[in-house]
């Protein structure tokens, strides 16, 4: 009788160590804990999606939990990432930012491409300045160095036969570059969308814009190494729910851009001016943008296009493969894939 009643009491003991192992293995699921990710942008109209998709819950409809921060430009994200206080899982920016990381030491991934740009961004100058070859021995301001601007503006120098020591490059935000010319701070500068406009309302010259790039201009959702390896579901809902919300805007542009706008204190004028500049990613854009083919919006083809310019011009220094920059499985995977 004392045997079996200890023998019980020894079973009961390993259940409950079982048990605590258990909770201490598998603590989020017990505790109903999921995984939040993390998204930081500026008030662009190319991503929209994202926008939408948290405003509207698209997000929340697939199963996914995101947060959804909203920057004034880019130059406030770069000074956090630089300044080693970057917490996100993922970035909405350029294509080229994805190479930047890369080369950098950053593991981040393109997983998702937002729009291409048709003409919103530009170099604009003083009145008296007609050509890129007339900024030679000017001052040019871009939004920072080897930034997407810093190379758009590297590449129509190399076009007639000027490099960047022909030049004085400073750091500008978009948004100063108009006031800063006016001011005969900076002769030239990068603008895109609004501030093109609102460039040449105030009378200066547009010396160029990515109508005249080779490769379209792809501005992508990159998110974290580790965040896309331990959480490949959510990272799936993330990016069905961005394609449900891009077909929403589709429809619903005026609705959305609307809402944007009250967000985010752009003017509603100026972000359907940005709309105009740009085309908005639909799901067959991006599967052709994941896939490795001669057309201009594959990011292969873009990859293979501006990465020996950025060599050439010292912007990166390492060898970057698609590999390195591109997770394309939760595009192709998509559940609209069919």
């Amino acid at each position: 009788m004392k045997k079996g009643l200890l023998f019980s009491v020894c079973v009961i003991f390993l259940i409950f160590l079982v048990f605590v192992f258990s909770l201490l293995a598998f603590g989020d699921v017990f505790s109903g804990e999921e995984k939040t990710i993390s998204l930081v942008m500026i008030p662009w109209a190319g991503f929209s999606p994202a926008f939408a998709a948290y405003e509207f819950g698209f997000f929340e409809d697939e199963g996914v939990l995101v947060k959804l921060d909203i920057f004034k430009d880019s130059n406030e994200i770069e000074a956090k990432i630089l300044g080693g206080d970057f917490e996100y899982d993922g970035i909405f920016g350029t294509f080229i930012d994805a190479l930047w990381f890369a080369d950098n030491g950053f593991d981040y991934r393109i997983v998702y491409v937002t729009d291409y740009s048709q003409g919103s961004d530009a170099i604009v100058s003083s009145p008296d300045i007609e050509s890129i070859l007339d900024l030679r021995g000017k001052t040019v301001g871009v939004e920072y160095e080897d930034s997407f601007g810093h190379l758009f503006l590297l590449y129509y120098l190399e076009q007639v036969n000027l490099t960047e020591k022909d030049v004085f490059i400073i750091t500008v935000p978009v948004s100063e570059v108009a006031e800063k010319i006016e001011s005969g701070e900076i002769d030239a500068g990068y603008v895109w969308e609004p501030y093109k406009n609102r460039a040449i309302e105030s009378g200066l010259n547009v010396l160029v814009t990515s109508r005249n790039f080779p490769v379209p201009l792809s501005d992508v959702l990159m998110l974290r190494g580790d965040v896309i390896r331990d959480n490949e579901e959510d990272v799936q809902n993330l990016i069905d729910g961005l394609f449900i919300s891009s077909d929403y805007i589709f429809k619903n542009s005026g609705r959305v851009y609307s809402r944007m706008s009250n967000k985010t204190g752009v003017s509603l004028d100026e972000l359907v001016t940005e709309s105009n500049g740009m085309i908005l990613a639909s799901y067959e854009d991006n599967i052709i943008s994941f896939t490795e083919s001669e057309n201009p919006k594959s990011l292969h083809k873009q990859l293979e296009f501006i990465l020996p310019f950025m060599s050439r011009n010292g912007v990166v220094d390492s060898e970057i493969s698609m590999e390195d920059i591109v997770e394309s499985k939760f595009v192709l995977k998509s559940k609209f894939n069919s």
